[in-house]
């Protein structure tokens, strides 16, 4: 008789047994104490391919038991005799590996080793991507819980991105406010120690800390850190290593580990918070935008959310993004009837085009002039930042668009069209002030050229 059962090793297990399967075996049952017990010599022998239970910060182990080396179509056969007087039928009981365990197993046969993902002259800094290192309890620091986000990005030709290990469980909770963030677990209570994702103000936390321990790197203009990713850049192979050793010492300094796996050393390419960065160029994803041809036309409101999370993201490749979208925020208001018109489908179609020409925006650069092309429509704003180019053309570094408010649209045009002047500085003030050349602002409404002069307050 052949049983399947899935062997969780979670622990005693409760098992149903049939009325087929007692008639088969006929074994004893005590039905006061609920006992079932065989015949004499009878002996159930059941080989479990389990490990023993693997803590958190437990290096998991070969298993030198040699069953799974036996694996036959992801299943293990276990065999259980069961010898009586009686009869000798044989009782086998498949378990089914679980798909973690499949994958475990498939990830220790394909990991490449620590050596031959890092390059050599990183060869003194290997404890700092050793995984058994890094489950550590971390060390107490002091940070600051400010937060200063911009766009440091500058044209250079080498990359090297650095994935840090354990995210925010580097971060100690302060003693005494561990019971603040206690959870409720099947063994009672548990009082988290290390900061953990879905804390209130762990995000700003982390990124205080990250912005504090590098603050000098960054402000030297050759690193930028978002959470646990970090990008190191250069325009030279030694100084690009030595920028790389810098930040791997300083990662020491704070007991901070990476992933080897997830990291990348002097490419010229690289995927960074879902941005394609090449030199003095920044594109969106390939993979996000695979699905985006055969997106159909959203039949729900929470369809229409989905796809304007997508288009939101890369709203900075799109001129004139919050005008195109409107109709398509209409949908989303409060109180509105969900009704999918030709002017939403018109919307959704270009929307869909628009990304389907793969934008690609040149990397600003603060020694060479910018210009700002700015519009207003009765409905939003728009601006592009330009720059020139290798090949002596204007190139679009970033759009942004701004639909406006129900008080906003009762401006006057030239009211209007100053808005969108005066959006595109604010937006990009950070390449504008202190520039090295003036900035050329052009637009359609020659009325604007009077607030260039002196005004004459009553």
């Amino acid at each position: 008789m052949k049983e399947t059962l899935l062997i969780s090793g979670l622990g005693p297990e409760k098992v149903i047994l049939g009325l087929p399967w007692l008639q088969d075996h006929n074994p004893d049952i005590d039905w006061v104490t609920g006992v079932v017990h065989f015949r004499p010599r009878r002996k159930i022998m059941i080989k479990r391919p389990m490990k023993p239970f693997i803590g958190i910060f437990d290096e998991t182990k070969e298993s030198n038991t040699g069953i799974l080396d036996k694996v036959e179509d992801d299943e293990v056969l276990i065999r259980s005799f069961i010898k009586g007087e009686e009869d000798s039928d044989e009782v086998r009981i498949n378990a089914k590996l679980s798909t973690s365990q499949v994958l475990a197993q498939a990830h220790e046969v394909k990991a490449k080793t620590l050596e031959e993902l890092l390059p050599t002259y990183l060869s003194d800094y290997t404890d700092r991507f050793e995984k058994k290192k890094a489950e550590r309890f971390p060390p107490s620091r002091p940070y600051d819980h400010a937060i200063d986000l911009k766009p440091d990005f500058k044209p250079r030709d080498l990359f090297t991105k650095l994935d840090l290990r354990n995210g925010y469980n580097n971060i100690r909770i302060k003693d005494g406010d561990q019971w603040k963030a206690a959870f409720k677990t099947p063994r009672g209570l548990f009082e988290p120690t290390v900061m953990f994702f879905g804390l209130t103000n762990s995000p700003a936390t982390f990124q205080a800390f990250m912005n504090d321990i590098l603050k000098d790197f960054i402000d030297e203009g050759w690193c930028v850190v978002y959470m646990d990713d970090i990008l190191i850049f250069s325009d030279e192979i030694d100084i690009h290593r030595l920028r790389t050793k810098r930040v791997l010492e300083r990662l020491r300094e704070n007991d901070l580990y990476l992933k080897p796996e997830k990291c990348e050393f002097e490419v010229t390419k690289t995927l960074f918070l879902g941005m394609v960065i090449t030199p003095g160029h920044i594109s969106m994803d390939e993979t996000k935008l695979a699905g985006i041809k055969d997106w159909e036309a959203p039949k729900t409101i929470k369809g229409v959310r989905s796809f304007l999370g997508f288009a939101n993201f890369y709203r900075k490749f799109i001129g004139k993004y919050a005008e195109l979208a409107r109709p398509l925020h209409d949908l989303t208001k409060k109180n509105t009837k969900f009704e999918w018109t030709k002017l939403q489908d018109i919307a959704f179609n270009v929307l869909k085009a628009k990304f389907l020409q793969r934008p690609i925006l040149q990397m600003p650069d603060d020694d060479k002039p910018f210009i700002i092309e700015a519009d207003a429509s009765k409905w939003a704003t728009g601006a592009v930042l330009k720059q020139q180019g290798s090949d002596g053309e204007l190139h679009p570094c970033g759009y942004i668009s701004h639909a406006f408010t129900p008080t906003e649209r009762n401006y006057e045009i030239y009211d209007r069209e100053l808005l969108a002047i005066t959006n595109a500085l604010k937006a990009w003030e950070h390449y504008l002030l202190g520039g090295a050349h003036p900035v050329t602002v052009l637009s359609d409404h020659k009325n604007l050229t009077y607030f260039r002069t002196a005004q004459k307050l009553n």
